[in-house]
């Protein structure tokens, strides 16, 4: 791996095999930490020398870190692994929000863990919003501590210093590997989205990464450039329009799932109704969608999938809930002259004047709730 300028990590320092429980759901308690350093951490001591990093495991070992893990611990950073392993390669921890289980750490675990001397903490966030929530609690912390904002200096040196040894430049060869998995993408719809998608992990201009791609697709011979051709569309009906409109916004706006869940919209449309279906079930699983993961989501379902290209090859007003309100008014507007249609048509069928005349006063009634709206 590290021949190929990807930094390889040794984990979970230092060992699972003394533990006896999962530390995904429990955190584990050494007790013989001296089998452990001699055992354990034997094999740890043999890659060293070519492992970039190394990751630390949720462990706590009494004699050692006392309470705490040694993911926590300064002291067992310090000794254990820069001392009496005399590693200088990057020191991470393991994925932090696995300490929440635990009583003693639940309350202050995000604190500790900023305040340690690993060099990297890993943190699963369910949005971007936790993200800079601990990002901002970080700062907050450098600016009120001196020592900690120079141990940021060291650790980021660490960091550089390694990615310098084995060539790793990780924006610009990450970016550049991803445009050229993206210019083999002939779908021109999957491969805008894919390019929003890189847009924003990467925190580079979509303007910037479009130039780039088309540099990349014209400079390759084995990829066509999909050029741009002028295609009168299908005009759309009123109802088309509204219908697309509401599923563009649901795929950008968790208010509007949560309004049409709640509307019991008629949506006559089976594709289109199935693909609403489909949203609000994507949200209520994972709680959060995007265009991008909504898209490869409906991969394995064509039609689905076909008929999803299509609404997000449209333009669409800037989003306001008002704008979806309207919509839904003249779905329902058509679903109403829709049925009033048909029941003319019963009227033209039938010749009992009964009959004829309980279609009717169906008819007035849908005029009302319809004047009504």
């Amino acid at each position: 791996m590290n021949n190929h300028n990807i930094i390889s990590v040794a984990k979970h320092f230092p060992g699972h095999g003394a533990s006896k429980v999962d530390s995904h759901f429990i955190i584990p308690y050494i007790h013989n930490y001296k089998d452990m350093l001699v055992t354990h951490v034997t094999p740890f001591k043999e890659v060293f020398d070519e492992a970039p990093a190394v990751m630390l495991g949720h462990l706590v070992i009494r004699k050692l870190t006392k309470l705490l893990p040694v993911t926590m611990s300064n002291s067992f950073i310090i000794n254990q692994i820069r001392c009496k392993c005399n590693y200088d390669g990057i020191v991470m921890t393991d994925e932090i929000n696995m300490l929440r289980r635990h009583l003693l750490y639940r309350f202050n675990y995000v604190d500790k863990i900023l305040k340690s001397d690993n060099d990297i903490v890993l943190v699963k966030i369910k949005n971007y919003k936790e993200g800079y929530k601990i990002i901002n609690k970080y700062k907050n912390m450098l600016s009120k501590n001196k020592e900690l904002k120079e141990n940021l200096d060291k650790h980021v040196d660490r960091i550089l210093s390694v990615k310098t040894k084995y060539n790793v430049n990780d924006k610009t060869n990450y970016v550049n590997q991803v445009l050229l998995e993206i210019a083999k993408e002939n779908d021109e719809i999957k491969r805008e989205i894919m390019l929003k998608n890189l847009a924003d992990e990467t925190n580079v201009w979509y303007n910037t990464l479009e130039k780039k791609l088309f540099s990349i697709m014209d400079n390759n011979k084995n990829v066509n450039r999909v050029l741009e051709v002028t295609v009168k569309p299908k005009k759309k009906d009123g109802y088309s329009k509204a219908m697309d409109s509401i599923i563009y916004y649901m795929l950008n706006s968790p208010e509007v799932i949560t309004f049409i869940d709640d509307s019991n919209l008629i949506i006559s449309d089976k594709d289109k109704r199935i693909l609403v279906n489909e949203i609000i079930a994507y949200y209520n699983r994972y709680g959060s969608i995007s265009e991008a993961d909504f898209y490869t989501y409906l991969l394995d379902k064509k039609e689905l999938l076909d008929v999803l290209k299509r609404i997000l090859s449209s333009n669409y007003p800037e989003y306001s809930i008002d704008i979806v309100k309207e919509n839904v008014r003249a779905i329902n507007n058509y679903n109403v002259a829709m049925e009033i249609k048909k029941l003319e048509n019963l009227i033209k069928e039938t010749e009992d004047i009964n009959e004829q005349m309980k279609l009717m006063d169906k008819i007035r009634q849908l005029k009302l709730s319809e004047e009504k709206e």
